[in-house]
């Protein structure tokens, strides 16, 4: 069973299989919006590309550290088997853990979907 630790771990199997599909999900819509717009003229359009990247790496990375970025700045935690129970952090120090990876995660995401973005508005 795994437990919560501050700052790393946030939420247990459920929730990570949850945020491993919605990413794939996520992947596809992506991928299916990007080559619409590949297709359209102005390659300004392109950029649109930047949210559903965004929200994909979000997923993934989430899934991937097994850490719910809206639980990390909410100040709660779910390992446990049911998705959406959780328990509140009382602690200040875990809570401030929680919140710095929520944003490092965040971060990550943002930069991967302007790397993104920016190769894709750069094919010709």
């Amino acid at each position: 069973m795994p437990e919560y630790i501050p700052g790393t771990c946030n939420i247990g199997p459920s929730e990570i299989r949850m945020r491993q599909t919605m990413a794939w999900v996520c992947l596809l819509v992506t991928i299916g919006l990007s080559a619409y717009l590949y297709l359209l003229p102005s390659r300004e359009f392109r950029l649109i590309v930047f949210l559903p990247s965004f929200v994909t790496a979000v997923l993934f990375l989430q899934s991937a550290f097994s850490f719910c970025v809206h639980y990390g700045f909410q100040g709660v935690f779910n390992v446990q088997s049911s998705l959406g129970k959780t328990d509140t952090i009382e602690q200040a120090e875990f809570r401030q853990r929680d919140r710095l990876t929520a944003i490092r995660i965040l971060a990550s995401a943002a930069v991967i979907a302007m790397v993104f973005t920016t190769a894709f508005y750069l094919i010709p």
